[in-house]
């Protein structure tokens, strides 16, 4: 991994992590595929008049696969979002808290040049930010899109289900981080 890093100065080291957690993150993806498809099969198989089992039973196994699987989609979108406020505060607001405090340290005895100096850095500062929470929905879109596909074709799983599941997520990180952004620019 540091030799990515290395041998391309253009990824920065948070990059290269995100993708190896992106990859992580693919792998237990598949892992769960599988595990929600066996589970469906082997409940299915269950409930045959034959072997017997109470078909509640066998519904309650496959709603546990699914929950596992919702809870592991849930959880990685909170950890980009995470991850996101760290690169705002890193990428964003020390540079914007460092120009102001440049700006205040050269500025002219003029109150209005200096109320629009401060106005356009903290226009250009809230642009940055929502570039960045962008460049973080689209990842999390774009994920699921893949994961959504592979997880529907290889089971019976509504993909409308999957797809909620990713959209309740994303707007409640969303409220979050939107809470929280306001707060640290106050």
């Amino acid at each position: 991994d540091d030799n990515d890093v290395l041998l391309n100065p253009t990824v920065t080291a948070s990059e290269v992590d995100d993708d190896v957690a992106d990859a992580k993150e693919e792998e237990i993806s598949n892992a769960l595929t599988l595990l929600v498809r066996m589970v469906q099969e082997m409940a299915s198989g269950l409930a045959l008049p034959e072997v017997g089992v109470n078909p509640q039973f066998c519904e309650t196994l496959v709603t546990e696969a699914l929950t596992v699987a919702d809870s592991m989609v849930t959880r990685r979108i909170y950890q980009k979002f995470y991850d996101l406020r760290i690169n705002v505060v890193k990428t964003c607001l020390v540079p914007f808290a460092e120009r102001l405090l440049e700006h205040h340290g050269n500025s002219t005895n003029d109150k209005v040049v200096a109320a629009a100096q401060q106005q356009q850095l903290a226009n250009s500062t809230l642009s940055d930010c929502l570039q960045l929470v962008d460049d973080t929905i689209r990842s999390i879109v774009a994920a699921g899109a893949g994961g959504n596909d592979q997880l529907a074709g290889n089971t019976n799983i509504d993909n409308s289900s999957i797809n909620h599941t990713i959209k309740e997520a994303v707007q409640e990180n969303i409220r979050q981080f939107t809470d929280w952004l306001a707060g640290a620019l106050e």
